[in-house]
């Protein structure tokens, strides 16, 4: 076996293909990168068994064939390797690898027992453009929960209902969504957030094609395939968890708030934590937050309709659902202290749970 291949296109395709290799896994083929070898191109699989991402790279090939590298090994030798045109050839199991005056030679893995990826291509399909997905993802994921506990809530659900895709993300202390109108059948799924980082990761220009099956989901991205197992159980019911009414309407600027509150970041650390105090009154914010690191007091103006709302939060939650806010004006949504804040912004709505301030 006999190929050639630029240093710049595998290192770019190691790096995504890697983000679904097994560190440990029964199967020792699982911890490294399947290549395949075909005329003129070079296929490249990472797999865990719940998520699998492909790629394919142009290869100067003198035959075919497929072996198994271990990828952290391999891709630290190639980064190294002095030239842009890499040389391999494999014998016996031994990979040579050359390139300027540099020979290195690795064992490899046979590819007899690595399994194959599911099958989703003959199931329903979804055409989604590239840079839409990416802001849909970008502006929920941070809302996804991290705690194992329920693990539905570790995926963002994906509902199509009368021709708009809506994703949603819960934590139990915030509620991410975004809506965009889209040409598809209803369904209801929730894709494991891991997976919609690297889809996120590899979504450009052009369009995406989400295949769909029972079990599992794959996003066709250009030279990318980003394959996943879907998680199973019952969503909560966030249509339930929306406010339909409000008594205080406030529009600021997006980013003046946001360096408001980055500064009283400064003063919370993981084991000093305290809510930020928010009055929103008289046309402005009035930002306020009190810690042994220290004091901040702070202003931001604003349009404020409605009855005077006194109210804390969580600095990083709220931190999180502006930061994704993509117009100069935010507008925000309050009833009373304890109950959530609710961020508008075109197709994308935040809720934030109140944190109590020590007066109430």
């Amino acid at each position: 076996m006999h190929f050639k291949l630029f240093k710049s296109e595998l290192l770019s395709a190691l790096k995504n293909v890697s983000k679904a290799i097994s560190t440990k896994s029964q199967i020792k083929a699982l911890e490294g990168v399947l290549f395949t070898l075909s005329q003129g191109e070079m296929k490249l699989t990472g797999y865990d068994l719940e998520q699998g991402i492909e790629t394919v790279i142009s290869a100067e090939s003198f035959d075919t064939g497929k072996f198994i590298a271990d990828s952290k090994l391999f891709t630290n030798i190639i980064s190294k390797m002095p030239k842009e045109d890499i040389e391999f050839s494999l014998d016996n199991n031994v990979l040579t690898i050359s390139s300027g005056k540099t020979t290195v030679t690795l064992p490899i893995m046979s590819a007899e027992d690595y399994p194959s990826l599911p099958d989703v291509e003959s199931c329903a399909k979804i055409v989604i453009d590239c840079q839409i997905l990416k802001n849909l993802i970008q502006q929920t994921i941070y809302a996804v929960a991290t705690n194992e506990t329920k693990s539905i809530l570790t995926g963002e659900l994906f509902e199509i209902e009368n021709g708009q895709l809506n994703i949603v993300a819960i934590d139990g202390y915030r509620m991410a969504i975004a809506t965009e109108t889209i040409t598809a059948d209803d369904t209801k799924i929730v894709i494991p957030s891991k997976c919609l980082s690297n889809v996120a990761s590899v979504l450009n220009t052009g369009t995406c094609e989400l295949y769909l099956s029972k079990k599992h989901a794959k996003f066709a991205v250009g030279d990318y395939s980003v394959f996943t197992r879907l998680l199973e159980g019952e969503f909560h019911n966030y249509k339930s968890s929306l406010p339909n009414s409000h008594t205080t309407e406030v529009i600021a600027n997006t980013k003046e708030l946001i360096e408001i509150l980055e500064r009283c970041q400064l003063l919370i650390t993981d084991r000093i934590k305290s809510p930020v105090k928010c009055i929103f009154a008289n046309g402005q914010i009035n930002v306020s937050l009190n810690t042994s690191l220290g004091k901040i007091n702070d202003t931001a103006t604003a349009e404020i309709i409605g009855d005077t709302v006194e109210i804390g939060f969580n600095v990083k939650y709220l931190l999180d659902a502006l930061k994704v806010v993509e117009s100069d004006k935010v507008h925000m949504y309050l009833t009373s202290s304890v109950k959530p804040m609710v961020i508008k912004e075109g197709g994308y709505t935040a809720l934030v749970l109140p944190v109590r301030l020590k007066n109430d």
